[in-house]
């Protein structure tokens, strides 16, 4: 009996150290989920041994983001959590940030035309005679598939030939609120009157996260998108300040420790010009 418990344990130990005999498992420095929690085994690549991806699996490394949005895990985070199982820790190469990115339900754009054009029927009495063109920002998603949306505002670009609709899901639990980029024919800018800040009309009884939610958090990761005409980049940044949608924070990113002053157009989302 205790000679088959020996070679059990010796199996299971062979199977663990397997990878330093050779090659060391590299760790995944990008991925996505779709639960509340990331686990170590999330980032496994998919030839791990069994043994050892079972028991990654009991290694819980933190929240998962929220849909739609991003969050960076950084090696010292990883190592950390794997200190319940010190035998896993020379077999693994750990990345100095690991990007999670949580996927939901994204948003389609035909949704977002569906709600601009019921805000222009209700607040301008009008809608447009062609397709505007749409710009959503990315990693935009919905906690459930059924979500709704609805328009709160929409406001002229004071430094481009572009509107900017407020739109948000109809249950707060669906998704946050986010920018939308509308690029508006000159004839139809003067026809739907969208030279002015439109806004819905205020009800009576307001969310008790109105007004205006913190949809990004001081110390928080969340993602910073720089453009210009040409081009179009997202960075993982830390948040110096807390603000809600068209406020303007102070990131910085952590790799240049370069900061930016970013506008907030969506949950854990800003944007600045490059």
């Amino acid at each position: 009996m205790k000679v088959h418990l020996v070679l059990s344990c010796l199996i299971v130990v062979a199977g663990l150290v397997a990878p330093l005999s050779g090659e060391q498992i590299r760790l995944r420095d990008s991925l996505e989920v779709n639960r509340a929690a990331i686990l170590l085994s999330d980032l496994l690549p998919a030839d791990t041994p069994s043994q050892m991806r079972e028991i990654s699996t009991k290694i819980e490394l933190c929240r998962a983001p929220q849909p739609g949005s991003l969050r960076t895990l950084r090696q010292d985070q990883i190592l950390a959590a794997m200190r319940s199982h010190p035998d896993l820790l020379p077999t693994m190469i750990v990345p100095p940030t690991v990007i999670v990115r949580s996927g939901g339900w994204k948003i389609s754009e035909e949704r977002v035309r569906t709600a601009i054009a019921e805000f222009l029927r209700i607040n301008v009495n009008t809608v447009p005679s062609e397709p505007l063109t749409i710009i959503l920002p990315e990693f935009l998603a919905a906690t459930e598939p059924n979500y709704q949306l609805q328009v709160t505002r929409i406001r002229p670009d004071p430094f481009k030939a572009e509107v900017e609709a407020e739109v948000r899901c109809v249950s707060r639990r669906s998704c946050g609120a986010f920018l939308v980029r509308l690029t508006v024919p000159e004839n139809e800018a003067s026809q739907l009157n969208l030279a002015r800040t439109i806004s819905a009309p205020a009800t009576k009884e307001k969310s008790p996260d109105d007004p205006r939610p913190r949809l990004v958090q001081q110390g928080k990761p969340a993602t910073l998108i720089l453009e210009d005409f040409t081009t179009r980049i997202s960075l993982p940044v830390i948040c110096l300040a807390s603000g809600g949608l068209n406020e303007r924070v102070r990131v910085i990113d952590k790799r240049s420790r370069k900061i930016y002053a970013a506008e907030v157009i969506g949950d854990q989302l800003l944007r600045a010009n490059l």
